[in-house]
């Protein structure tokens, strides 16, 4: 489920950020590819909220919460 898409303007970049929510299988290895990725974090709903993050992520964290 899509649940939310921004566009961070930063100068010098330009990204386009898509939050979505998935359930995984978390006996597999994540593999990222290093030319689409940086980074990844697995984080709980309290670490979520604790987080710095943008209004962008607030639907996101309202649906985890329900």
């Amino acid at each position: 489920m899509l649940a939310a898409q921004d566009i961070q303007r930063i100068e010098g970049r330009h990204t386009v950020r898509i939050t979505y929510l998935v359930t995984c299988n978390a006996s597999k290895t994540i593999k990222l590819d290093p030319a689409e990725h940086a980074d990844y974090k697995w984080l709980t709903l309290v670490e979520l909220t604790e987080t710095y993050h943008d209004l962008f992520l607030d639907p996101v964290i309202e649906e985890l919460s329900k």
